[in-house]
């Protein structure tokens, strides 16, 4: 009894373990199947991106055929081209050194160069198409693999049908009886079981390790399809190009064939003798300029050598940088960027000193990068090697009068910089008002006192807008005045005419009577009447256009002086607007000269100033002068007149013409108290 429950625990044990490496087999078979459907589906996509680029391949060959169509059409034209303008070369030397044939020739060699580049191409292609097919070939290579490995898993299907058979066999004897031959064959079949479950899984374990290496060949292929198609793709984009290459060759070669051909019907003697004309006026005007520019010099030679004073101290060693320091110097005041000028006042002290060029460079750099540290040490340097120097006597500053001039540099520096836009802004703004006040400005113009009591003529600006008003006001009243002028015009014609026969008849009256018949005194006597009547007419519309002019005239002064007077008042609200964008750049300079004491008195009246004018008064502030003002106003009217020609033929010379020397010497008399003025 003991052992038939051992051998029926047994078999249970036996049976469930079965079943386990039964469903574990099932398990590894549907793992492989999921894996070759995953590899059919990659082999499907494969195949259609081979299709496509097979696709791809075949346009790419139909486009090179074309372009070997229109190759061949462009060697023939070409050809033809080529003949013409040998034909072209063969007509005259003048015409064939012509620079559009060359440049034809240029053209016909790029057209060669670039039908060789489209051969290169076409063979790239077919280089290409045979990669594509090889990538085929082993795409089928691989199918054909996948076929063996599809029925080995039908085969493994088929075990695991059978194996479940078996068990169900197994299991139905086990629920019937069991004995110990039936359990010796238990026993066998559960190791032959196993044995096969092994194989099983061993092949199941093969055919992944071949799946896999599949699966990486296949993503290998699928980058080298991928690296083909971009150069299938680069290819036609070439390709692409090159046709456009080959089109604006074309028309390039039209083109110089159309010139060939104007050329071809010109007269080339006519046109070199137009060139030449234009080489003797080009070379002219160099000779003009070289002429001039040598007067220029001697002008400048002769300003040194009568302002040379003025420009240096002549027995200093630093004399020519003196010179050259002065010449550059209006320049410098010109400037609106103060740094500029603050770099040049280190430049020219440090090299008054002696200082070394690195040092004198490194200062500038300061300047420019707003190292204010720097600044305030080099200019300590420089102030104590020019007190060392014979040549100069300096006090040197303490500490606290240095910050003083770096706070106040800063702030000239700041504030000019603010104001960089204000030429720009207040331009732009007297554009803006003068748009608007266009249509009322010749109103407004007109003087009040004219239009109410003065007699107008032509020339006169309220002269024509009294004229206009005063024939509106007459249109208006219907009246025709212009008849009524030449009715009054006729009948002072009429009147002198009979004035004239009265005047001869009364003479023949009276000087020979004898002659004087009753009927010519009856006539006589009518014409007398007739004068009369006619003085009395002419008058009468004499009196009437006057009362119309009259009245008229002192509607229209009425009319007009309305108009003008509203047209001033408008004309007086658009100038008073404040400049919006000037207002802001006036309180934000304002702001910075506050800070400083030394400004802030003015700071209001100053800010609002373009940056040149506004760094100069600055700096006459810190010098408690007005000679930067003056050297400023000095050198804008010397840039004036530079270049102007002499009142006349006896007003030449450095005294009289303006000249860059002049300019310096004459700025340097202004800023500087010890230099003589030179104006």
């Amino acid at each position: 009894k003991n052992l038939s429950e051992l051998e029926t625990q047994k078999s249970i044990e036996l049976s469930e373990k079965l079943k386990n490496q039964i469903e574990g087999v099932t398990n590894e078979v549907l793992q492989a199947e999921q894996k070759s459907n995953s590899l059919n589906a990659e082999i499907l996509s494969l195949n259609n991106s081979i299709n496509e680029q097979i696709l791809v391949s075949n346009n790419l060959r139909d486009d090179i055929n074309n372009l070997n169509q229109n190759r061949l059409e462009l060697t023939d034209a070409i050809a033809l081209r080529t003949a013409k303008l040998n034909e072209l070369k063969g007509q005259g030397s003048e015409l064939s050194s012509n620079s559009d044939i060359t440049q034809l020739k240029a053209k016909l060699d790029e057209t060669e160069k670039l039908k060789s580049e489209l051969t290169d191409l076409q063979s790239q292609i077919e280089s290409k198409n045979l990669v594509v097919s090889e990538k085929i070939s082993e795409v089928n290579n691989l199918n054909s693999q996948l076929d063996p490995i599809s029925n080995q898993i039908k085969s493994l299907q088929e075990k695991r049908e059978a194996l479940q058979n078996q068990y169900n066999s197994e299991i139905s004897n086990i629920s019937n009886s069991f004995n110990n031959n039936e359990l010796i064959k238990s026993q066998e079949l559960a190791a032959n079981f196993n044995n096969e479950i092994n194989s099983v899984s061993s092949e199941i374990k093969s055919i992944e390790a071949s799946s896999s290496q599949i699966q990486s060949d296949i993503s290998q292929l699928n980058l080298e399809i991928s690296s083909e198609k971009d150069s299938i793709n680069k290819i036609a984009f070439e390709i692409t190009n090159s046709q456009k290459d080959l089109d604006r060759t074309l028309d390039i070669i039209s083109s110089k064939e159309i010139q060939l051909d104007q050329l071809k019907n010109t007269d080339l003697a006519q046109v070199n003798q137009k060139l030449n004309e234009q080489l003797n006026q080009v070379s002219l005007q160099k000779d003009f300029i070289e002429s001039q520019f040598e007067k220029s010099i001697d002008k400048e030679v002769e300003a040194l050598e009568r302002y040379w004073s003025a420009l240096g101290n002549v027995d200093s060693e630093y004399f020519d940088e003196e010179v050259d320091f002065a010449i550059r110097e209006v320049g410098v005041i010109l400037d609106s960027d103060p740094r500029k000028a603050r770099a040049f006042e280190f430049e020219r002290y440090a090299t008054y000193a002696g200082l070394s060029k690195d040092f004198i460079q490194k200062s500038i750099d300061a300047v420019n990068n707003d190292d204010w540290d720097a600044q305030k040490n080099n200019y300590k340097v420089i102030i104590k090697a020019m007190a060392k120097s014979p040549n100069w006597q300096v006090d040197i500053p303490s500490n606290a009068e240095i910050n003083v001039t770096i706070a106040e540099e800063k702030a000239i520096q700041e504030a000019a910089l603010a104001s960089l836009q204000v030429e720009e802004i207040n331009r732009e703004w007297s554009q803006k008002i003068n748009d608007q006040v266009k249509d009322i400005q010749p109103l407004a113009s007109l003087s009040t006192t004219t239009i109410k009591y003065a007699v107008t003529w032509e020339g006169m600006p309220e002269h024509d807008f009294l004229t206009n008003q005063f024939n509106k006001v007459v249109a208006e009243s219907g009246i025709d005045f212009n008849s009524k002028v030449s009715e009054m015009n006729q009948v002072l014609k009429e009147y002198n005419e009979t004035s004239e026969w009265v005047g001869q008849a009364s003479r023949l009256k009276w000087f020979n009577p004898e002659s004087f018949t009753a009927e010519m005194d009856a006539e006589y006597s009518k014409k007398y009447m007739d004068q009369m009547n006619l003085n009395q007419k002419y008058w009468s519309l004499r009196n009437e256009l006057n009362n119309i002019e009259n009245n008229s005239m002192r509607q229209a002064r009425i009319n007009l002086l309305s108009t003008v007077e509203e047209a001033k008042i408008k004309y007086n609200e658009i100038i008073s607007q404040e400049n919006p964008e000037l207002k802001a750049v006036e309180e934000k300079v304002s702001s910075i000269l506050k800070g400083v004491p030394t400004f802030e008195g003015q700071a209001d009246s100053l800010a609002g100033l373009d940056a040149t004018t506004l760094r100069a008064k600055l700096i006459d502030l810190t010098n408690d002068s007005n000679n930067e003002t003056e050297a400023l106003e000095a050198a804008r009217k010397a840039m004036s007149e530079m270049g102007q020609a002499p009142v006349s033929e006896f007003m030449t010379g450095p005294y009289w013409e303006m000249s860059n020397v002049k300019a310096a010497a004459i700025v340097r008399s202004k800023k500087y108290d010890w230099v003589d003025d030179y104006e």
